[in-house]
């Protein structure tokens, strides 16, 4: 699915599809995929990207496209995200599970993914994931969940152990991905990093708080209500896209860690 994969168009092209559609450069920067689709869309990178996908629909029904113009706006409307919703008694097994780690039910719930180690350039600052559980566990009536795979566990433990809070629990890599959702739709939050867990959990009711920095909000912010993007705008940000194959020079993610502590805490405070 990335924009200017040659191995997808390659893919396409030996499938045989007489319709073959996919993002073309034109006089853009960005990978030259030979000559191989019949259909060839101008990649816009100021649409969302739910958007930019679904232009690739408006050709579907003619013979053949080789300019990069297009017919019909995509209006917001048309974004419909699906839900995943679960029975009240289908909760029951998953807050047996949370009980027996120590998880109280009449306590609210918030989500926290500090980061997998994957693009660490996307990461807000490990002490700041700690200083704001800190500050969310002042509040009794928060619980705090650790969430992700294996690879955020490091940080994790992290963050447990500084906080030393009983209120505090470490899920990571303990989880199946339909526990996730399920956890999603009993939680009242999720504070992330812009990151796939943030998208799947547009498939629930939870409130999610997203950190952006390298990415575009514009373009890949979650969709769904209940969502709050926590961005600093800096004027190098996003340095990252996919003209330039999300590979950025970049060795300071300043727009990140300009975001502070107190301006984060107040936006998720007000919301919870």
């Amino acid at each position: 699915l990335e924009f200017f994969s040659r191995f997808t168009a390659i893919f396409t092209y030996l499938s045989g599809a007489q319709r073959r559609i996919g993002f073309y450069r034109y006089t853009m920067e960005g990978l030259y995929r030979g000559n191989l689709l019949t259909h060839k869309v101008q990649y816009n990178p100021l649409l969302h990207i739910s958007k930019t996908y679904l232009s690739l629909w408006q050709v579907i029904k003619t013979k053949s496209k080789s300019t990069p113009d297009l017919e019909e706006k995509i209006e917001d409307k048309e974004i419909q995200m699906p839900k995943f919703v679960i029975p009240e008694e289908e909760k029951s097994p998953i807050w047996n599970k949370l009980k027996y780690l120590g998880v109280n039910e009449g306590l609210r719930l918030i989500l926290i993914n500090p980061g997998e180690g994957i693009i660490p350039l996307r990461e807000w600052p490990l002490d700041n994931f700690i200083f704001l559980t800190r500050r969310l566990l002042e509040d009794r009536k928060n619980f705090i969940l650790i969430i992700g795979t294996k690879g955020a566990s490091y940080k994790a433990e992290m963050i447990c152990k500084s906080v030393d809070n009983k209120r505090c629990l470490d899920l990571t890599g303990k989880t199946e991905l339909t526990e996730v959702l399920s956890i999603f739709n009993i939680a009242t939050s999720l504070i992330t990093n812009d990151c796939g867990l943030a998208h799947l959990a547009s498939l629930t009711t939870v409130k999610k708080f997203i950190f952006f920095g390298p990415e575009s909000p514009q373009v890949y912010s979650p969709l769904g209500e209940n969502t709050w993007v926590i961005y600093s705008g800096l004027p190098c940000s996003p340095c990252l896209s996919a003209f330039n194959h999300r590979n950025s020079h970049c060795k300071d993610n300043k727009c990140l860690k300009k975001i502070k502590l107190d301006e984060a805490y107040g936006v998720i405070n007000k919301h919870l």
